[in-house]
């Protein structure tokens, strides 16, 4: 190959790859533009117990960019005597349902998600099984300081033993956890989204996003169970606009300073739009 054809080779490619990027840059926005056009199809107040910044705040300093996590946790199943008497089971927090299953995901309600009825038998030897079984895509409900919040802090308050530890985790579930949780699954269509908004019509409230779930196995007390996992919600992290970051100039979210204030800093209002995808409308500095 002579050097004009070399040469002619790699200004096309380099062409091919920029209109390649651009085309994936229009496509992103269109779909932006798309998503918050129109009403919102919901709209949540979150403080900063709902939208984690960087652990060290400060650090967007040296960058332009500012994202924040959405928080959001399942209420999970009453503990077994054998989880009770768990240190670890407080200690790493597994009760705060940051991790682990949803009491609401039991066996019936991921059959009319769509996984496979025989699949959900138990068979001895069968873990690995349920490990290797893909997630499903599916319509999720966020709940925002409602019944799953209450039952969550009731909980914490029941199983409260007075230590140290104990009047810790009771605080930070008080002042410091997250008050979103995952309470409700469906198919994920445009029906569905009609009848869980019929469901939960409290848009301030109640908001649905897309996300995964998938099947899992544990050994309770009482034999074998098979449940569910919230594996993820597709779009957690929020860009925030340079025009808002004011409301963030002040706010300390690393654990120390959290630790000594338990305080929300700020809050800001989060609309889920035509894709069911999130963003910031407004902020409030605190």
């Amino acid at each position: 190959m002579s050097g004009r054809t070399m040469k002619w080779f790699r200004k096309r490619t380099l062409i091919t790859g920029l209109l390649l990027i651009m085309g994936v840059n229009i496509f992103a926005l269109v779909g932006v533009f798309y998503n918050r056009g129109g009403i919102p199809e919901s709209a949540l107040r979150l403080s900063e117990r709902e939208l984690v910044g960087p652990y060290i705040w400060g650090s967007h300093s040296e960058n332009s960019g500012l994202s924040l996590k959405l928080m959001w946790r399942v209420l999970r199943p009453e503990p077994t005597e054998k989880e009770k008497n768990s240190e670890d089971w407080y200690r790493y927090g597994r009760y705060s349902g940051y991790q682990g299953e949803a009491d609401w995901l039991n066996q019936e309600k991921l059959i009319a998600l769509g996984f496979n009825d025989g699949e959900m038998t138990f068979q001895p030897y069968g873990r690995s099984r349920f490990g290797r079984q893909l997630p499903h895509d599916v319509l999720l409900v966020l709940e925002l300081d409602g019944a799953a919040y209450q039952a969550a802090l009731a909980q914490a308050i029941k199983y409260n033993r007075g230590t140290t530890g104990d009047l810790k985790l009771l605080a930070d579930e008080q002042t410091r956890n997250s008050r979103l949780f995952v309470i409700d699954a469906a198919l994920n269509s445009d029906a569905s989204i009609t009848a869980l908004r019929m469901r939960y019509p409290d848009r301030s409230r109640y908001a649905i996003v897309r996300g995964q779930i998938r099947p899992t196995w544990c050994c309770a007390d009482t034999g074998n169970k098979i449940s569910g996992m919230v594996s993820k919600i597709n779009v957690d992290n929020l860009h925030v606009p340079l025009a808002m970051r004011g409301a963030f100039d002040d706010a300390k979210t690393s654990f120390e300073e959290s630790e000594k204030t338990r305080q929300a800093h700020y809050e800001a209002v989060v609309a889920f739009g035509r894709r069911l995808e999130p963003w910031i409308t407004a902020t409030t500095r605190k």
